[in-house]
């Protein structure tokens, strides 16, 4: 399971959900038997230079860091994607998921439509996850999913053309309420792992 965040600059929201996320994993009372059954790697940051420089959604090289994942013009997207490669055939693994924590003006989730090939390593995940994740927040509060087909160059995209991983982008409202953000992170890390062990 791959977790990437912040390869716009200004993207705080997401990055702090990323946080929280991460802290719900290493809080989880399953934690164990999760973390035996998968590897988690982590890039919490994936554009420094931009987030130095107060860049709003490009790095050094002057491109979108998640528009990047088919071209591989940028030394973010070439290393990242390198050492994801790398590592997984090191361990002799597979990735099964990605998720790109982001932030914009609303609450959304952007999945694959479910047509899209090549078909998913985790069928029923992506449903089952964000069914859980309303249930767990409870309320008034309803999932905003907004699926797509592959076509941009994100990573998203590339998670699914490269692994047949499931690929989200998980964006949080800049304006978002930061103690929502945080429970919507453990909210989603506790249903992450409910739903994988089940």
């Amino acid at each position: 399971i791959v977790l990437l965040s912040r390869p716009h600059p200004p993207e705080v929201t997401g990055f702090l959900c990323l946080q929280a996320f991460l802290d719900g994993i290493l809080e989880h009372p399953q934690r164990e038997a999760f973390l035996q059954q998968y590897q988690l790697l982590v890039y919490p940051l994936l554009n420094p230079d931009g987030v130095d420089m107060g860049h709003w959604r490009h790095g050094a090289g002057g491109i979108d860091g998640n528009r990047d994942w088919a071209k591989y013009r940028q030394p973010e997207a070439r290393q990242v994607s390198s050492s994801i490669v790398a590592l997984t055939k090191e361990s002799e693994s597979r990735v099964v998921l990605g998720m790109d924590f982001h932030s914009t003006y609303r609450d959304v989730y952007y999945t694959h439509q479910d047509e899209v090939q090549p078909p998913t390593a985790l069928p029923g995940f992506k449903d089952a996850w964000l069914q859980a994740i309303e249930d767990g927040i409870g309320g008034d509060f309803l999932i905003n999913e907004d699926p797509e087909m592959i076509g941009k160059p994100t990573t998203m995209s590339w998670f699914r053309t490269q692994f047949g991983a499931e690929g989200i982008t998980y964006e949080i409202g800049d304006g978002t309420d930061r103690e929502f953000v945080r429970r919507k992170g453990l909210v989603s890390a506790n249903a992450l792992i409910e739903v994988l062990l089940k």
